[in-house]
């Protein structure tokens, strides 16, 4: 599965400061960014649930400005910029990975697998494989089960 953001922006701001032997000095920041986000998701059935795990992420930056409101400054951090954007390459993929290996189990988790019919009957859905992806879809092999407490109640399929 993959999950793709076009166009994101971000946007910080805060101070900052360096030393170096007895030079000290210190100023406000912005950083400014344009960037796209792209992820992979695996999705498995295991014991009849679907669970995602992360399999990559990346961001390309469309556009990045560090400004500390100082030209000289500004123009030297620029230079490391190949230094910065892997950081926050790395900051948004843990966050994409946080939310694929957790929350959306979570909420895969939260769908019903067991559906009470009255006190006839208990529909048990289950995934037996893999989901299969097509560019617009996705098929998702089940084995439905059914179970009554009943013995009243004949199926007949």
């Amino acid at each position: 599965l993959l999950w793709k953001i076009g166009y994101a922006h971000i946007k910080v701001s805060g101070g900052w400061s360096a030393k170096t032997g007895w030079w000290w000095t210190a100023g406000s920041m912005t950083l400014d960014a344009n960037l796209a986000v792209e992820a992979t998701a695996g999705i498995t059935a295991s014991n009849g649930k679907l669970s995602t795990a992360p399999k990559g992420c990346c961001v390309h930056f469309h556009d990045f400005n560090l400004d500390l409101h100082n030209a000289f400054f500004s123009w030297v951090v620029s230079l490391f910029e190949g230094l910065i954007t892997p950081e926050i390459n790395k900051a948004v993929c843990g966050e994409v990975n946080k939310l694929l290996g957790t929350t959306v189990n979570g909420v895969i988790a939260s769908l019903p697998h067991d559906i009470p019919v009255a006190d006839i009957l208990d529909v048990e859905i289950e995934a037996d494989s893999n989901p299969a992806f097509s560019t617009n879809t996705f098929n998702i092999s089940t084995q439905i089960k059914t179970n009554s407490p009943r013995e009243d109640v004949v199926f007949h399929i």
